[in-house]
């Protein structure tokens, strides 16, 4: 708080941040290529976790859209998980999702993780620690810059918001929806995760 320190470049990732503040507090973190993940064992009986949750509503992919694609994931065989936030588990009930769940915790959350092959979700928290607990992740983002927010897993995938003029804008919006999320349809997100699971199952494999 009372010393300067050098900033990492502006197009680093965010960690690069909290790395050059680890130095100044005598606390070598490594570089984000050399950062060990949580070892796994054989993905033959993973799921696919999809969360719909996020921090800031404009983080948010339409819930619908994440209906259709874990419709379209059961359709061809995967295991699929949901999980949300608090505030979208009755719209998921009502979808007839009875075995949605709502991690309060983080002790909660990674016992979910332990059962998960791939991530699926927003720019939000629970992508970040499915990353670092060894889990290829695949984000949709809207108004975040992904080299900026991506998580740090090496299989790990995103799409990044659509086009706008505004971006990025972090945690509001001009416009009554984030159109740089809401304009990604589920085919278009799709014909993204497909080749991105294949790869991922592979490497989770070999771990």
């Amino acid at each position: 708080m009372t010393d300067p320190l050098a900033r990492p470049d502006r197009a680093a990732h965010r960690y690069e941040y909290w790395r050059a503040l680890g130095k100044a507090l005598g606390l070598d973190l490594p570089a984000k290529e050399q950062i060990t993940l949580y070892p796994r064992s054989s993905a033959k009986d993973f799921q696919i976790l999809i969360h719909t949750g996020a921090a800031q509503r404009v983080r948010v992919w339409p819930l619908e859209n994440y209906r259709k694609l874990a419709v379209r994931l059961r359709q061809k065989q995967y295991s699929v998980q949901i999980a949300c936030d608090p505030n979208q588990r009755d719209w998921w009930l009502r979808q007839g999702e009875s075995a949605v769940v709502t991690p309060q915790t983080v002790t909660e959350l990674l016992a979910l993780v332990k059962r998960t092959g791939v991530f699926i979700g927003n720019d939000s928290g629970p992508g970040h620690l499915s990353a670092f607990a060894g889990v290829p992740t695949f984000t949709i983002f809207g108004p975040q810059v992904p080299e900026w927010f991506a998580p740090l897993h090496p299989a790990s995938q995103w799409v990044d918001g659509k086009a706008c003029p505004y971006k990025p804008c972090s945690d509001y919006c001009r416009f009554p929806q984030p159109i740089c999320l809401t304009g990604w349809t589920e085919p278009e997100i799709w014909a993204h995760i497909e080749p991105f699971m294949i790869k991922a199952f592979e490497v989770t494999e070999k771990h």
